[in-house]
């Protein structure tokens, strides 16, 4: 449970750096947990939930807090996950925004300080130099690279040249 906690945490952590290099926040959350599907074929193997935010957010605290909950609703002890992901929908640009008069969870210039201060920390001194303690440390669940492919197709200064 604590690696899944962890691995949902960083990956709505991710998403919501990504939400405000492009200035936006997003309205609702969806965590799903897989298993694999050769185990049990014709079951089940996908698991998911997602949660609506009354207030749109960036805020990485938050995100990580409802990702977290989302994950221990759905966690079935006993099983073995190959996977999971987090998907923020329901986005719109930051300066749109307009706050719910009654709901008293909204993305106040305080917490955009906050995250704009962790961003520019995290830009100057390496990923992860600073991040919410619900990352964890070790990650030790961190998915094998070693195969990954090379990124000539999608990067021109990693293009391969043929001399002759």
């Amino acid at each position: 449970m604590d690696d899944i906690k962890e691995a949902v945490s960083t990956f709505a952590s991710r998403a919501a750096e990504k939400l405000r290099a492009q200035h936006s926040l997003a309205s609702n959350i969806s965590v799903v947990l897989v298993i694999s599907k050769y185990r049990n074929p014709g079951r089940p193997y996908k698991f998911g939930a997602d949660v609506h935010i009354p207030n749109p957010t960036a805020n990485t605290a938050m995100l990580t807090q409802i990702a977290s909950n989302i994950s221990e609703r759905l966690f079935l002890p006993g099983k073995v996950y190959k996977k999971a992901w987090v998907m923020l929908t329901g986005i719109i640009p930051e300066s749109e925004f307009q706050a719910d008069l009654f709901s008293r969870q909204a993305y106040t210039e305080k917490d955009h300080q906050l995250m704009e201060s962790m961003d520019r920390i995290n830009a100057k001194y390496g990923k992860r130099s600073l991040s919410v303690a619900s990352t964890g440390i070790n990650q030790e669940w961190q998915m094998k690279q070693q195969y990954l492919s090379k990124r000539y197709t999608t990067r021109w200064d990693e293009l391969m040249e043929v001399r002759i």
